[in-house]
C-alpha cells in the first residue's frame, strides 16, 4: 500500500497494527517498522511522519516466516527464513526461474529478514521437477561399451572436461618424467654420450615438454652444462610445460571432480602433492652425478599407480570414459613426438643405438625389445614394437585404436545417422596412416632424415591436434551469443 494514494494512506493509518511500514527509499539507518510492535509513542510519532509525508511511505501486509534449521554455532536451530524467486523475461512473458535465494533472520522471533539487518543468504537449488525415472539398461555387459543417453547429461561439462584434462595432464607428466629420467641416466651412465646424441636427447625433452626455446638451437655452454635448464624444466612451476606444471594441472583437475574418484586415488594424488616439494633442487647444481632420477622415480611410480586404480576403481560411466579419451590422445600425441624427434634424424651406427635406447626406455618397451629382439637395436624393429605392434600397451597404434572405440561409443549415444563424426575421421585416418605404413619405406634415408617417417607422423599429430579441439567444441564449449531478452515498443511495432 503506498501511502502517497489515498485509498493507501487510510488503509495504513487504519491498520497499522498489521503492517509493516517501509521507507519508499531504502537507505542506511532507515528499516522497515511493525507496527504491533510499537509502543503507544512510539506508533503515534510514525502516523504523524506518515500523515506529514505520505509519499515517502510504503505498507505491506506482515506474512508468518516459515522455520528453517540453520546451522548456529555448530548447531541445528530454527530460524524464520524467506525464498526470493527470480524470472526470466522473454519476448512477450516472464519464465519462473526453478530455485532462487534463501534469506534467514538472526533471531527466532525475527520478522525483518532482510541484508540491512544482517541476514544470511545461501542459493537454493530444485533438484528435480518431478521424481528421478529410471531407464531400462541398454545391455547387460559390464565392459562400458554403450553409454545411455542419460549418461551424457548426468554429469556437468566442467566435471567431465576436468577428467579429460586430468587424463590429459597425467599421461603428460609422466611421459616428461620418463624422458627426462632416461636422459638422466645416460648422461650419468658408463659410457659417455657423443655430443650429437646428447643434443638430440635434450631437444627431445625441450620438444615433448614443450617448454620452447629450452634446448633448441641453445649454445654450446647450455648443452656442455644442462643441469640449469633440466633443473628447470623439471621443477620450476611458473613454467608452462614444466613437469611440476603439468602435475599441478592435473591435481586442479582432480580437486574439480573429486565426487567421481576413489578414496585411494585421492590418496595417491596427496602423495604426489606431498613429493612435489622434492622438485624444488632435482639437479646437483655441481653437475648431474647424484642421482636425480630416483627422485623422479617415486612420482612416475605414483602416476603409474593412478592409472591403474583408474582402470580397477572407476565405474565405466561416461566420467571414466573421457578421462580415458584424454589419456589415450595425449599418449599418442606425445608418443609420436618421441619418434619423431628420436628416430627421423640418420646418425651413425652407435649414437643410432643411443637414441633408439633412449626411446625405448621412455616408452617403457625395452625390455619387451630385448626379448623379442635379442640385443640387436634397429629402427624396423623399434618402430614395429613402439608404433605398430597392437599387443603393447604403449604403441601408437595401440592408443588411436583405444581412442577410437572410445569415440565410437561416444558418437553413438549421440548420432542415429550413420555417417562419422568429424572426431572419429580425424583418429581413424591417422589410424589408417599408421596401418598402411611399410616400415622399410619409413626407416629409408633421405638426405640424412628419415623424410616419410617425418611425414607420416606429421600427419598424425595434425589429425590428433584437430580431433582433440573438436572433442573440446563439442562436449566442453557451452557458450552462447549474447541476446536480447525482452523487445522494446518500436520493434514489437
Amino acid at each position: 500500500y503506498w501511502c502517497g494514494n489515498p485509498s493507501g494512506l487510510d488503509f495504513v493509518m487504519s491498520n497499522i497494527d498489521t503492517l509493516v511500514v517501509k521507507p519508499v527509499n531504502r537507505v542506511s539507518g532507515r528499516e522497515s517498522i511493525y507496527g504491533a510492535l510499537l509502543s503507544a509513542d512510539a506508533k503515534k510519532n510514525l502516523l504523524e511522519k506518515i500523515a506529514s509525508q505520505p509519499m515517502q511511505f510504503v505498507a505491506q501486509a506482515v506474512l508468518d516466516s516459515a522455520n528453517l534449521p540453520t546451522c548456529v554455532d555448530g548447531m541445528l536451530q530454527p530460524r524464520p527464513a524467506i525464498l526470493r524467486s527470480f524470472a526470466v523475461a522473454s519476448d512477450s512473458s516472464y519464465t519462473i526461474m526453478p530455485g532462487g535465494l534463501t534469506r534467514v533472520g538472526l533471531e527466532p522471533s525475527a520478522f525483518i529478514i532482510s541484508n540491512q539487518t544482517g541476514a544470511r543468504s545461501k542459493d537454493t537449488w530444485v533438484i528435480a521437477s518431478e521424481p528421478e525415472r529410471i531407464g531400462k539398461r541398454q545391455t547387460s555387459e559390464s565392459d562400458g561399451s554403450t553409454v545411455n543417453d542419460a549418461d551424457l547429461i548426468s554429469l556437468p561439462s566442467r566435471v567431465v572436461e576436468n577428467l579429460f584434462w586430468m587424463g590429459r595432464y597425467a599421461e603428460r607428466a609422466e611421459a616428461s618424467l620418463r624422458l627426462v629420467r632416461t636422459v638422466l641416466i645416460m648422461l650419468n651412465g658408463e659410457e659417455p654420450v657423443k655430443r650429437e646424441s646428447k643434443m638430440l636427447l635434450l631437444e627431445a625433452i625441450t620438444h615433448i615438454t614443450a617448454t620452447y626455446p629450452g634446448f633448441v638451437g641453445a649454445e654450446n655452454k647450455v648443452i656442455d652444462s644442462p643441469e640449469s635448464e633440466l633443473s628447470s624444466v623439471i621443477g620450476d612451476a611458473s613454467r608452462i610445460g614444466s613437469i611440476r606444471s603439468s602435475l599441478n594441472a592435473m591435481l586442479n583437475c582432480v580437486d574439480e571432480s573429486k565426487e567421481l574418484l576413489s578414496s585411494d586415488t585421492l590418496r595417491v594424488t596427496n602423495d604426489i602433492r606431498d613429493a612435489l616439494a622434492d622438485l624444488d633442487n632435482p639437479l646437483d647444481p655441481t653437475g648431474i652425478a647424484l642421482a636425480p632420477e630416483e627422485t623422479l622415480d617415486v612420482l612416475v611410480t605414483a602416476l603409474l599407480a593412478l592409472s591403474g586404480l583408474a582402470q580397477e576403481s572407476m565405474t565405466r560411466g561416461i566420467g571414466w570414459r573421457f578421462m580415458e579419451i584424454g589419456r589415450r590422445l595425449e599418449r599418442a600425441l606425445l608418443t609420436t613426438a618421441t619418434i619423431r624427434h628420436l628416430l627421423v634424424q640418420e646418425m651413425p651406427e652407435q649414437q643410432q643405438n643411443t637414441l633408439i635406447h633412449a626411446m625405448l626406455l621412455s616408452l617403457e618397451a625395452l625390455i619387451n625389445y630385448r626379448r623379442r629382439y635379442r640385443a640387436r637395436l634397429g629402427v624396423q624393429s623399434s618402430l614395429d614394437l613402439v608404433m605398430m605392434d597392437t599387443t603393447n600397451p604403449r604403441s601408437l597404434l595401440y592408443q588411436l585404436d583405444q581412442l577410437n572405440r572410445h569415440l565410437q561409443t561416444l558418437s553413438k549415444a549421440q548420432e542415429s545417422r550413420h555417417e562419422l563424426s568429424p572426431e572419429i575421421r580425424a583418429t581413424l585416418e591417422a589410424e589408417s596412416i599408421i596401418k598402411l605404413s611399410i616400415l622399410t619405406e619409413l626407416s629409408a634415408r633421405e638426405d640424412g632424415q628419415r623424410k616419410l617417417l617425418e611425414k607420416n607422423l606429421g600427419k598424425v599429430t595434425d589429425l590428433l591436434v584437430n580431433a582433440s579441439n573438436i572433442i573440446s567444441q563439442k562436449y566442453f564449449d557451452h557458450k552462447e551469443v549474447s541476446r536480447q531478452l525482452v523487445r522494446s515498443v518500436s520493434e514489437k511495432s
